[in-house]
């Protein structure tokens, strides 16, 4: 809890007040001299309301009145699929469904995840036949996006539907390329990294009617997450240097560099 000074009273220091109600009936004082802050660790579940006292010979005065909520933290052990060793959750969304990969330690193979918090169970989402198979990523209607290698070897960029039973299709991102889907939004559209048959490492943008390369100009782009108006975020590096750049794509075609790093995520 932080708050500002208060000018213009004598007074000997700050009171914080904490209590389960915001008519403070029966509050808890805890006095921190001339401190501006206090911190609280290790609450217990539920609703506090905090305010400031200050007082002298004349009285006292309070400032507005803060509320907390505290709410418990639940783990839970999300398991493995049959055969594999260790599982890595990599996304979830409001309605608690998660999604990930199983790996096999003696061969590392990877099983494409999907968790559902109403069955509490672990599904298999299945692979284009090679031995890996990843989901990155999922919208709040439950599509999930990945990747999975094929029978020839080529690593393919992947969305299983919600209203397909989560089959496994692939996503074309332009004819003779691999690549990875890293974030799904609400209108199924991904992005990642595509590569082509020269080595080509490439930004993109999929939505229902194209494949839009991000940043063609520069060295080894890779997208990381969108939003649901199609503005991208990512990293390259610059082909003057090979500097590592993080980068914001809007829907309407600009680009513009952040600065030196990675943008890994972008909000609503």
């Amino acid at each position: 809890l932080n708050w500002t000074p208060c000018f213009g009273i004598d007074a000997s220091g700050y009171i914080v007040q904490e209590d389960d109600n915001s008519s403070f009936t029966s509050p808890v004082e805890y006095p921190v001299g001339s401190s501006l802050t206090k911190p609280f660790t290790s609450k217990a579940g539920g609703v506090y309301y905090y305010r400031v006292k200050v007082s002298n010979a004349y009285g006292a005065r309070y400032s507005n009145v803060e509320d907390m909520v505290v709410g418990p933290v639940t783990v839970t052990d999300l398991g493995t699929l049959p055969g594999t060793d260790y599982s890595i959750a990599l996304s979830v969304n409001g309605s608690g469904m998660a999604v990930g990969y199983c790996v096999k330690e003696s061969d590392g193979s990877h099983k494409a995840f999907r968790w559902d918090p109403v069955t509490q169970a672990m599904t298999d989402l299945g692979n284009l036949g090679g031995s890996v198979a990843v989901a990155t990523d999922l919208n709040e209607a439950g599509d999930i996006c990945g990747f999975s290698l094929n029978v020839a070897g080529q690593m393919m960029p992947c969305r299983w539907l919600a209203s397909s039973g989560w089959t496994i299709t692939v996503v074309t991102v332009g004819s003779g390329w691999q690549g990875y889907a890293n974030a799904i939004n609400t209108a199924r559209n991904i992005v990642g990294q595509r590569i082509s048959a020269a080595g080509a490492r490439q930004a993109y943008l999929r939505t229902a009617f194209i494949t839009q390369g991000i940043a063609i100009t520069q060295v080894d782009g890779r997208a990381f997450d969108l939003d649901d108006t199609n503005s991208v975020v990512g990293l390259y590096h610059k082909a003057s240097d090979g500097s590592l750049t993080a980068w914001h794509y809007r829907s309407s075609g600009v680009l513009t560099e952040i600065g030196y790093g990675c943008a890994a995520g972008i909000n609503a």
